[in-house]
């Protein structure tokens, strides 16, 4: 997957965020991890803390979300996936 791919399926998340029926705080913390995403592939220097941070940020959300909106968190899983084959 490339990075354009990654950006136009971190763009359809966002626009989904909005849509979902979620609590406020979940609602930043989707719209914060996305922003985070793209912050690091836009750097690539983020620290390996970051990195974990991030994964671990993405694992707890996709548990949550998982069985209300598994599109979401299908796609979001397929972004974390392709970063990590990137190295990134």
């Amino acid at each position: 997957m490339s990075k354009q791919q990654i950006f136009d399926d971190l763009s359809s998340l966002l626009d989904e965020v909005d849509h979902l029926p979620l609590e406020a705080d979940e609602r930043k913390r989707l719209h914060g991890l996305i922003s985070d995403i793209e912050r690091h592939l836009d750097d690539e220097v983020d620290t390996e803390e970051q990195t974990l941070d991030m994964g671990d940020t993405v694992d707890e959300l996709v548990t949550r979300l998982e069985a209300d909106h598994p599109s979401f968190t299908g796609v979001l899983r397929r972004v974390m996936n392709a970063l990590g084959s990137m190295g990134v």
